[in-house]
């Protein structure tokens, strides 16, 4: 009531306040400007000059009332807050207006109004919040177990809360706050921590929620228990990753991305449910991932993550997944790339990955081609344009072969018609992960000869100075059997299907023949003819099974129920041979990219250490694979014998770069 009067009044002596008093204000304090006028320095206040009438009414408050019973108002107010802090009946209203007061009388004060609330309230009022959460906490410590504990202290901290909004200035909450914290946290942070490994270990889900909450507002408080969180991803992990490695010699792709995204869902859900997708637990979860999923067994040199992953997106993407939607199929490749960004050795993968796509596309066992973009994308967008370069380079490959092929049957219609039916893919050698033919020298039917010169006419018409080089070895035919009762229509290589026209002037033809007909190397016709013989196209006496130079004849009486067939071939199954070949180009990409890597830091630094050499190489590298010290050596070694850096005459252990 005598705060509303001194308005009351103040406003009746309004004009007395504007015009009379802005003699004694400072320039700047004016409650007018006029546009375009500069006024000039403000100068100090008079302390003697009059003051407004509300001012002049709170400071007689202040002076008469609150300074002579401040010590007995301020015992007054601790009581009632103790009372509602017992669970007692208290008048915590009536706190609130008083605590108002103490600010509002310094109201007037600019810049340090809450100078006097904070000395006689707030300080004392802090004191004794720290002596009673400190006494309990000590009683809760002896009493209750760890877990019990944490309960309690969620309890009593979301309680003060409640209580301090409804009579503490806001200025006084994070004070108190962090009071109520610093005894009932803080000073038990030791008897806390101590039970952290157990919580973790046991999957004590709900007392590790209490602990973070508890925690989450104190600084550092939280490191142990990331520390245990990732510790504990990475041994359950490890655990799982060894026993599937360990059953088998080449184990399931499923099974291994199974174990690696159960792993992987269970603890990121406890990270969003328990630790509030804490980006600290978020990122203990990314690192206790990548301990498990590089895990590189004892008889194994290289990790075996990068190839299964690859091997994954292979089935995948191949056509033919069985009970795979769309939008199964997006949610898969999703979960391929979560295991992806765990990879260290990502060249290892895209290494593995740009061949198996190479044979999807080559051979047409790609399910679309919008989800080869698609995962494409989803690389680029972890990894950048550059480690996808090849990967698009390709894809955009596959789309100017099908422009070309269909101007060349264009062109051919209008001047004369091919012998055969004819398809090709025209692919930049450097871009394609593609091996060279085993038999370059084969001796192809004139029936393909013919066909195979007009489109490199019409090739070399439209791009000069271009070479084609046919990998015979990769192409595929269909072959139509017009010597059996009913017809059929055969997809076969390249290879088997010279073997079979071999047969077309005769029945029969020893190996020996074949191989002089066709000029393939024996290893390959061997196993080209073997093909032909499982697949009982063609026949082999059993006598002639042990000679050196065996009979093979054509099997006139072949039947099959299907009329469309295909002739299995080895040339897309994956051997240990192609998984070793791999990891040498891995390693020899490696190498080039090491001693690139090492050219640009000398380039830029001229002179460096030996040790801050390596140390920046790997700085520059580590995103796409965890580098070799030794190797960096022998890289460094290299490039002195290219002349692109030399020791330092001064100092062996220092590098200069030559320009």
């Amino acid at each position: 009531l005598y705060c509303q009067g001194a308005h009351y009044l103040d406003n009746l002596f309004s004009y007395f306040n504007r015009v009379h008093l802005n003699k004694y204000r400072p320039q700047d304090s004016l409650d007018y400007h006029v546009p375009g006028i500069t006024l000039p320095p403000a100068s100090p206040v008079d302390p003697n000059a009059p003051v407004e009438i509300r001012n002049m009414a709170l400071g007689v408050w202040h002076m008469k009332m609150i300074d002579k019973i401040h010590d007995r108002l301020l015992v007054s107010l601790l009581s009632e807050i103790k009372k509602d802090r017992d669970s007692q009946e208290s008048y915590l209203s009536i706190v609130q207006d008083v605590i108002h007061s103490l600010i509002e009388v310094e109201e007037y004060n600019k810049g340090n109004e809450l100078e006097y609330y904070q000395k006689v309230f707030e300080e004392s009022f802090l004191r004794d919040t720290g002596n009673f959460y400190r006494q309990e906490a000590a009683r809760l410590v002896a009493d209750l177990s760890p877990s019990e504990y944490m309960q309690k202290a969620v309890v009593l901290l979301q309680n003060a809360k409640q209580r301090g909004e409804k009579f503490l200035h806001q200025s006084s909450m994070i004070k108190f706050i962090r009071e109520c914290e610093a005894r009932l946290v803080v000073d038990q942070m030791t008897y806390l921590q101590a039970y952290v490994p157990e919580m973790v270990q046991a999957e004590q889900l709900s007392d590790l929620s209490n602990l973070f909450t508890l925690f989450s507002g104190i600084p550092k408080a939280l490191e142990p228990v990331k520390k245990e969180f990732r510790a504990k991803v990475r041994q359950e992990g490890m655990s799982a990753v060894k026993s599937l490695l360990s059953s088998k010699d080449s184990p399931e792709v499923q099974e291994f991305m199974n174990v690696v995204l159960s792993i992987h869902r269970k603890y990121k859900k406890i990270a969003q449910t328990v630790f509030g997708e804490h980006k600290a637990f978020l990122a203990a979860l990314d690192e206790g991932c990548k301990g498990f999923v590089n895990y590189v067994d004892t008889h194994q040199t290289h990790s075996q993550s990068p190839r299964l992953l690859a091997r994954y997106c292979d089935q995948l993407l191949k056509k033919g997944s069985k009970g795979v939607g769309d939008n199964e199929l997006e949610e898969k490749l999703d979960n391929a790339i979560t295991v992806f960004q765990y990879i260290e050795d990502k060249d290892t993968f895209q290494k593995f990955y740009s061949r198996m796509l190479s044979r999807r596309l080559v051979f047409n066992n790609f399910s679309s081609m919008e989800t080869e973009e698609s995962m494409v994308q989803k690389l680029k967008y972890v990894c950048g344009y550059e480690y996808t370069a090849r990967l698009q380079r390709m894809l955009v490959d596959m789309t100017l072969s099908s422009t070309l092929v269909s101007e060349f049957h264009d062109l051919k219609i209008k001047d004369d018609a091919l012998s055969i039916g004819f398809s090709t893919l025209v692919l930049q050698s450097g871009a394609w992960q593609l091996t060279q033919s085993p038999c370059p020298g084969v001796v192809m039917p004139s029936e393909f000869l013919k066909t195979l010169s007009k489109f490199e006419s019409f090739y070399h018409t439209k791009y000069c100075g271009r070479c084609l080089s046919w990998l015979h070895h990769l192409a595929l035919g269909e072959l139509k059997l017009l010597y059996t009762k009913k017809t059929y229509l055969v997809t076969m290589t390249t290879f088997q299907l010279i073997i079979m026209m071999s047969f077309e002037s005769s029945d029969s033809h020893t190996l020996s023949s074949l191989q002089r007909n066709t000029q393939l190397e024996m290893k390959e016709l061997k196993s080209v003819v073997q093909s032909l013989v499982d697949a009982k196209f063609l026949l082999l006496n059993d006598k002639d099974s042990l000679s050196e130079d065996p009979v093979f004849f054509i099997n006139l009486q072949y039947v099959n129920r299907r009329t469309k067939l295909k002739v299995s071939s080895l040339l897309q199954r994956e051997t240990q041979q192609d998984i070793e070949q791999t990891h040498q180009l891995v390693l020899e990409d490696r190498k080039m990219f090491m001693q690139a890597a090492i050219v640009r830091v000398m380039k830029h630094r001229k002179t460096l250490k030996h040790n801050q050499l390596i140390e920046e190489t790997i700085l520059l590298i580590k995103h796409r694979f965890i580098p070799n010290i030794p190797l960096i050596k022998k890289c460094i070694e290299a490039l002195i014998d290219k002349q692109y850096i030399e020791r330092s005459s001064d100092s062996r252990d220092t590098y200069n770069y030559i320009a």
